[in-house]
């Protein structure tokens, strides 16, 4: 059992860590796109903004426990949120690093939606 334990403990690590990756590309893309339009001021407001915005999001509908639940808009903000974050990834490192980011996401996902513990 406990290497159970460990094991899930183990995938929301991971899972966490790439909802950390997702706020953080999105938020330096902004950055990037603001500061090439108006400076920098603008790039950190835009960067700041973004990070807001879908963590907003990712807390309203897509959070282990969501403050509204409701599946189709959990399911509707997560895709958006990592869509946007594997295109951030794509256009700030490379199509590489997007696709090995975009492969974690699926494997631990796929992962995470098994049932392995038992129901309390």
């Amino acid at each position: 059992m406990m290497l159970l334990t460990l094991a899930v403990g183990t995938v929301l690590a991971v899972l966490f860590v790439l909802e950390l990756i997702a706020l953080a590309a999105i938020g330096v893309l902004a950055w990037s796109a603001g500061a090439a339009l108006s400076g920098t001021a603008a790039g950190i407001a835009f960067g700041v903004l973004a990070v807001a915005a879908a963590g907003a999001a990712w807390f309203l509908f897509a959070a282990e426990r969501p403050y509204f639940d409701h599946p189709p808009a959990r399911l509707v903000v997560k895709v958006a949120v990592f869509a946007i974050a594997a295109y951030s990834v794509w256009s700030l490192a490379s199509p590489m690093w997007a696709g090995v980011f975009v492969a974690a996401l699926l494997a631990v996902h796929a992962i995470a939606g098994l049932r392995i513990l038992p129901a309390n």
